[in-house]
């Protein structure tokens, strides 16, 4: 997909835009079957639904950052194709970018860079174990059954375990991704108007997150202004208005390499340095 960079320019929204509308359908139609399975009890197959609805949204929202990053920055454009659409654990910080509702861009930085950590430590003291990557783990605890590698010891992972979550699953990235395209915001023109709202916009880590809903808002009433727009839902609006989140064209999203090593040797610096004197 990164190759899209490399058509004339005149064709690239175009391109993208036929992609967008079949990722918006194949969205729509995963979310409609996850919550008729939900409503027939049958949990873990919804999860596995959820899961890769919220993977298509994150698509979206990718590409539509790249119409937000805009042309002029090849590098920049290209490092978003490249990182991001074919990764998993790119698209799941995406997931979970949206569903943190960052304040600013600086709180989007350090919580990927946490969350993209390959292994990290956590526990009753935050320091008690190691674990692999959340984004990845627990898509592949939906997924699959596996056998585990721990210090405890290994065990057999199965998706029963994670059937219930389910119950909780309202997905940020879904919902914004079903508006924004009801809206008609992934449309050749809808991504012209992207492109030329957030053209010139300058996000810094000190940007906060009223900046970004004001040029949501240009985004919304410059499209509203040039099309015959019947009707848009409040709700629609009101999710790509307060949940379209900050463009993540400039965060490394790749995997941070962290061994076992290096964290046994952090854990027993944070155990000596919390403990010891009664060690």
């Amino acid at each position: 997909m990164h190759q899209i960079r490399n058509l004339p320019e005149a064709q690239r929204f175009q391109v993208m835009a036929e992609g967008l509308v079949m990722m918006h359908e194949h969205i729509e139609y995963l979310n409609q079957d996850f919550e008729v399975l939900c409503e027939q009890g049958r949990f873990r197959s919804a999860a596995i639904l959820r899961a890769f609805a919220d993977e298509e949204a994150a698509k979206v929202m990718i590409l539509l950052d790249v119409a937000r990053a805009g042309w002029g920055n090849h590098q920049r454009v290209e490092k978003l194709l490249k990182q991001a659409i074919y990764h998993h654990l790119s698209r799941g910080l995406y997931v979970r970018v949206y569903e943190g509702r960052p304040a600013s861009m600086q709180e989007v930085r350090e919580f990927v860079n946490r969350m993209r950590e390959k292994l990290y430590l956590d526990g009753p003291n935050s320091f008690d174990w190691i674990f692999r990557n959340e984004i990845e783990s627990s898509r592949e605890d939906l997924l699959y059954v596996d056998y585990i590698e721990t210090e405890d010891g290994p065990y057999w992972s199965s998706p029963a375990a994670q059937e219930r979550c389910v119950l909780d699953m309202s997905s940020t990235i879904v919902n914004v991704a079903l508006a924004l395209g009801r809206l008609g915001l992934l449309s050749t023109e809808g991504l012209k108007v992207v492109r030329e709202m957030w053209h010139g916009q300058d996000v810094t880590d000190d940007t906060h997150w009223q900046e970004i809903r004001r040029v949501n808002q240009d985004v919304l009433q410059a499209y509203s202004s040039r099309h015959d727009i019947e009707e848009w839902s409040r709700e629609d609006v009101y999710s790509a208005l307060e949940h379209w989140c900050f463009p993540l064209f400039d965060v490394d999203l790749r995997q941070k390499q962290v061994t076992t090593e290096e964290l046994s040797e952090m854990r027993n610096a944070l155990f000596n340095q919390e403990f010891g004197d009664w060690a």
